[in-house]
């Protein structure tokens, strides 16, 4: 008899909702588990068993006794119940607490017993080393400089929820830097995205022509490849901080990015999917937080599906029946280009992808970033501001903690003449500027924050109108309580408005 491997000491149980535990088995075991006071025999079926736990409330420690009659006792320690939310994505949902903006001080000085972390294991196929893997991962407490390795925002997202619930939290961390959304979903559910179907093809037709040993070879030839590239970068980044990537290009050539294809590849299409997100399935939650998109760059124009295939995939692999529309908070990208490169806008179409999911769904949230970012830095550091900005829509929107959530939205355009009328909503109040003089916004809030009615029309920037649809020019906005008049000197009858669309300016 074997647990599955997210089921151990110090776990945190979903309050209020029924939690399953599940494993492995021999045919003929029989099954039973004691958990507050009550005992629950096994359902078992083609070498699978579980059992539905009733609803509990907030509370711990707890113990847990899985008894087999044919391998005995099996006793998990230390259980919290409480609120549980499950953390995916890359990289900048990867990025370690340790590596984020004072990270090493704040775990340093972490002493939150009641947050716990379970990072499932980083492993692109389902082999006897992620069962080994497995054995050896475990729910930590976010307690001094050990939990450093923990999601940044993830840690700055609980500790914001444990502040204002005060109940134990739990996050599951399963992430991987430079993954497709396509990686996070299985082939059937892939396959319904028309447009990636040549891609998955691709994947295919690759992996069944070479075998583990070329593919192996491959692995090792490139890592040794792209690590001298680093270590050439970063020598010459060193030598000269302001070099741009065009520069650095020119001098070392390009970097020797993708890794190999084949059956190994955590880029693969629907690998993750199989090898992570599947083995902490079903594990009780409340919701998701998802920081992704960067590394679906080329697929800007179709990344709303992607982003709903994950969506509705992971809804109905930990829905508990009662709840087939788990809250889930996106975090809208930061702005980000590299240096030297064009603006070309890649960055604001998945903002803007993002934005349609957001608006066209249930119970989905959205942290918005536009105002964060770092100039040829794809992974910004400050992981405090992302994290705390899906924390307070958990609390308005999946809690009921806080009124004044949710982003500041158009609610209606009427184009009169040379003019543009947009009427807002979510705006508690009047329309605030934060005036940076034409400088780049922080999202720490050092900038002054000022009504919009005072600050010149000119000033107010980010606005855009087209005459056509296709061709946008700067616009001068004034405000009139939660009413914006824009107009262009060089648009005589717009028909189109946009706001912030770029992927990195002031």
């Amino acid at each position: 008899m074997k647990t599955a491997a997210i089921l151990k000491d110090g776990m945190v149980l979903q309050r209020n909702r029924k939690n399953r535990i599940w494993g492995t088995c021999d045919a003929g075991e029989n099954i039973t588990i004691e958990f507050l006071d009550k005992k629950y025999p096994a359902e078992i079926e083609d070498g699978k068993w579980y059992v539905e736990l009733d609803k509990a409330v907030v509370g711990g420690p707890y113990e847990m006794v899985i008894s087999s009659d044919k391998d005995g006792e099996h006793l998990i320690k230390d259980i919290l119940v409480g609120e549980v939310w499950f953390a995916g994505g890359q990289s900048n949902m990867e990025l370690e607490l340790k590596n984020s903006d004072n990270g090493v001080n704040v775990s340093e000085n972490a002493d939150h017993e009641w947050i716990r972390y379970y990072n499932v294991p980083k492993y692109a196929k389902v082999d006897e080393k992620l069962s080994e893997l497995e054995n050896n991962s475990e729910w930590k407490c976010a307690k001094g400089v050990e939990c450093g390795d923990m999601s940044a925002v993830a840690f700055y997202f609980a500790r914001k929820l444990y502040e204002e619930l005060h109940v134990p939290i739990g996050i599951i961390d399963c992430y991987w830097g430079g993954t497709s959304a396509t990686c996070w979903v299985p082939r059937e559910r892939l396959l319904n995205v028309s447009e990636v179907s040549g891609y998955v093809k691709e994947w295919d037709d690759i992996i069944s022509s070479k075998d583990q040993e070329q593919y192996e070879k491959e692995v090792r030839d490139f890592n040794e490849q792209f690590n001298s590239w680093i270590e050439k970068e970063a020598k010459l980044r060193e030598e000269k901080p302001d070099i741009t990537w065009d520069e650095i290009m020119d001098s070392i050539g390009n970097c020797p990015w993708e890794q190999p294809k084949g059956s190994g590849s955590p880029f693969r299409p629907f690998g993750l999917y199989e090898s992570m997100v599947k083995r902490v399935v079903p594990y009780g939650i409340k919701g998701f937080i998802y920081y992704q998109a960067e590394e679906d760059r080329d697929r800007a124009d179709y990344y709303a599906k992607l982003n709903q295939a994950v969506i509705d995939q992971w809804r109905e692999d930990f829905s508990d029946g009662e709840d087939s529309k788990l809250p889930f908070i996106i975090t809208q990208l930061p702005m980000f280009i590299e240096k030297g490169q064009e603006d070309v806008k890649t960055f604001a179409k998945l903002r803007e992808q993002q934005s349609y999911v957001f608006r066209n769904n249930d119970n989905i949230g959205m942290a918005v970033l536009i105002d964060c970012g770092e100039y040829d830095n794809v992974h910004p550091t400050d992981k405090e501001t992302p994290g705390k900005r899906l924390a307070l829509q958990a609390l308005g929107r999946v809690y009921g903690k806080i009124e004044h959530f949710d982003n500041m939205q158009v609610e209606k355009v009427n184009f009169f003449g040379d003019t543009a009328i947009l009427e807002f909503k979510n705006t508690y109040g009047e329309i605030m500027v934060r005036y940076t003089d034409n400088k780049i916004l922080t999202g720490k809030y050092e900038d002054s924050e000022v009504p919009a009615k005072i600050i010149p029309p000119e000033k107010i920037l980010g606005f855009e109108l087209s005459g056509d649809g296709k061709n946008y020019y700067p616009a001068c906005a004034s405000v009139f309580g939660v009413k914006l008049k824009l107009s262009s000197d060089k648009v005589d009858h717009p028909v189109a408005v946009r706001y912030g669309f770029m992927d990195y300016g002031v």
